[in-house]
């Protein structure tokens, strides 16, 4: 139940036009930087009625609403999406303690700081939140199903950030329960590979690359010292594409060029001493691939 702030309805004539992710109300114009969590990555404006009376209210959800393993995106589009109490006006007696009922996505932004600070509007996923919800995909059954037919490649196409590191925190430690596992990823990941695997592996048999270690841990750039023949498969977290070269001061572009070389070094060194070992990356739609030619795709937004 949100509160009821009455200090601020009683002092506006004019009623609110939307009510933020705390249902506090707001005046101007919605937008993702008036947002009350500045952290978000995704932002929505919503339509949802009291389920007491009726009443309809515009409100904001953020990336603290859903599920764990859920990005803000990934509950709407399995229409799982829900902002919880409505925002409380003293509607009606039962309404602001109940859950409120969700309509539709009038407004639907995300910013990805690998890709910029500004928020996009994405009009794919605004509209009518249909009924029933639909089940997440079951992309981990899918992935090592692919591995038990044999395949040694496979491209996980991520639907978010969230999702990318569900997955394949899920497939990690699946995998090594039948073997090693070397987890190699993009200088900026490395706490969310630790992370991703917290209650999953246990702490002691996670690292960096020593005997009797289950899961390797280990940023592109230490993935020369790695003795791969101890390896049985390898999780591979996609880096996200260079900026700019326009962009960049000449220690920028050193820096760069530096990147680039270690990245191209990983590739040629898995496509040549680790091809016949299982190798798994998750990628979002603008990371750059290591694995050019896949046996498999999974989409993780489909079922099949």
């Amino acid at each position: 139940m949100h509160n009821h702030y009455e200090d601020i309805l009683e002092r506006i004539a004019e009623p609110p036009t939307w009510f933020d992710d705390y249902g506090v109300p707001r005046f101007a114009d919605f937008s993702p930087r008036r947002l009350s969590n500045i952290y978000a990555r995704e932002a929505a404006l919503a339509e949802v009625t009291c389920q007491g009376c009726g009443r309809m209210f515009k409100v904001a959800l953020t990336d603290v609403f859903p599920p764990k393993q859920l990005s803000l995106s990934d509950a709407i589009r399995l229409r799982q999406v829900q902002y919880g109490d409505p925002p409380n006006v003293n509607c009606c007696a039962a309404g602001p303690t109940m859950t409120s009922v969700m309509h539709r996505i009038l407004q639907y932004w995300s910013r990805d700081y690998e890709v910029g600070t500004d928020w996009q509007r994405d009009p794919k996923l605004e509209g009518e939140v249909l009924e029933p919800p639909l089940d997440q995909p079951d992309t981990v059954a899918r992935a090592l199903a692919a591995v038990g037919s044999g395949k040694r490649s496979i491209l996980v196409m991520c639907t978010s950030h969230r999702n990318r590191y569900d997955l394949a925190g899920r497939i990690t430690a699946a995998m090594a329960n039948d073997g090693r596992v070397l987890v190699a990823f993009h200088e900026s990941y490395p706490v969310v590979a630790w992370k991703m695997l917290e209650g999953l592996v246990p702490a002691a048999s996670m690292g960096h690359w020593k005997d009797g270690r289950t899961v390797t841990l280990a940023e592109f750039a230490r993935v020369k010292d790695i003795q791969l023949a101890t390896i049985d498969s390898i999780i591979i977290l996609a880096g996200p594409r260079p900026v700019s070269i326009s962009t960049l001061t000449p220690v920028g572009l050193a820096r760069k060029e530096a990147r680039q070389k270690v990245w191209s070094d990983v590739a040629t060194q898995f496509a040549t001493e680790a091809c016949n070992k299982v190798q798994i990356e998750f990628a979002l739609a603008h990371s750059i691939c290591m694995i050019a030619n896949p046996d498999l795709v999974i989409d993780g937004a489909q079922s099949k």
